[in-house]
């Protein structure tokens, strides 16, 4: 292993440990930033990409350019529901390890409904800074054939395309703004990695061996 990789491996893990060494007590004030530094770095993303050459042609194509006759095809709801579920953490139960601290006259309908929305908001919201930077690729270093800069996808499109597009600002700003996109990347790592390592840590308090280990 990479001495580099290595030495982010042991930050992450120190970072995780930080953030759940008191529970849901510690994490509940780690996630009054990291919960919304990233949405705030989306939105400045956002606005930046909007300014960009292309950036309407690409937002066209997240929005318009839709073909409407896929939902009639089965796969699409299985893995838009795949996708939902993963992004959520579902089958992980964090939100059952989480509701399992909560009030018992909290009201759990409401705030699942609220959790879910606002996670496919904030999705929503990443489509339009993702495609808008697309947009502008494809009108500034276009590929070989048309709309290819739309197809990219999974860990390429974060760790190569979109730093293509940050390579494209002017002077210093590349360096602000690919700080900003990073910054952001990292903060919704974290958040999936302390919930899913909480999840399993309250599944294992709750068993009566824990003590005994």
């Amino acid at each position: 292993m990479p001495l580099e990789l290595l030495a982010a491996t042991i930050f992450v893990w120190c970072f995780i440990f930080y953030c759940v060494r008191n529970g849901v007590k510690s994490m509940s004030k780690v996630v009054l930033i990291s919960m919304p530094v990233p949405v705030l770095c989306l939105v400045i993303m956002l606005i930046k990409g909007l300014t960009l050459e292309g950036a309407g042609d690409g937002i066209d194509a997240y929005i318009n350019q839709v073909d409407w006759k896929l939902l009639e095809d089965s796969e699409i709801w299985n893995s838009a529901i795949a996708q939902v579920f993963f992004s959520l953490s579902v089958c992980m139960g964090v939100m059952t390890a989480y509701t399992s601290f909560t009030a018992r006259d909290q009201n759990i309908a409401t705030d699942e409904k609220v959790v879910a929305f606002c996670d496919v908001g904030v999705a929503f919201l990443s489509g339009f800074v993702i495609y808008a930077g697309l947009g502008h690729m494809e009108h500034a270093n276009p590929l070989d054939n048309p709309g290819d800069w739309y197809t990219q996808g999974g860990f390429g499109l974060v760790f190569v395309a979109y730093p293509q597009v940050l390579s494209t600002f002017d002077g210093a700003s590349t360096n602000v703004f690919g700080i900003i996109f990073f910054l952001a990347i990292f903060l919704l790592g974290i958040d999936s990695a302390f919930s899913m390592v909480e999840a399993c840590a309250t599944a294992l308090a709750d068993m009566d061996f824990w003590p005994l280990v």
